[in-house]
């Protein structure tokens, strides 16, 4: 539940204008689809702003992206990241196959895979990445 929580949090958190809002929509969000009816709780203030304090700590360079209002634009760089992907894939003539937030590729290219993604993440965000392999 906690990995839905956030990933919830840094969409609204990244689309929102202002933190009366994310709250808002966090709040609306979480009861609508995330937390279990069974379970009522009392999503705080406080709550949220350690929700927020941890996606900061984690993903310091979301810091510029959250609440700015700005959102679209940052999941239309995530787009442009995987399109740029595919089409190193492409010029390899290797099979890739985008899924929700990851890649799928033949077992003899997950190396491939794994190298691509690092350069790509770092010549757009001058970062390292961990890359998570299943």
């Amino acid at each position: 539940m906690e990995r839905k929580v956030i990933k919830t949090a840094v969409t609204i958190f990244v689309n929102a204008d202002n933190m009366k809002s994310a709250r808002h929509a966090i709040r609306n969000k979480l009861i609508e689809s995330v937390l279990p009816s069974k379970y009522p709780i009392r999503i705080t203030n406080e709550f949220l702003d350690q929700v927020h304090q941890r996606i900061l700590r984690s993903y310091p360079f979301l810091e510029e992206h959250i609440m700015d209002g700005q959102g679209t634009l940052l999941f239309k760089k995530d787009a442009e990241i995987a399109r740029h992907l595919i089409e190193m894939a492409l010029d390899e003539n290797k099979v890739i196959l985008p899924i929700h937030d990851g890649f799928i590729m033949q077992e003899g290219d997950k190396e491939f895979l794994r190298e691509a993604m690092k350069d790509v993440w770092s010549q757009n965000y001058s970062t390292t990445i961990a890359i998570k392999s299943e």
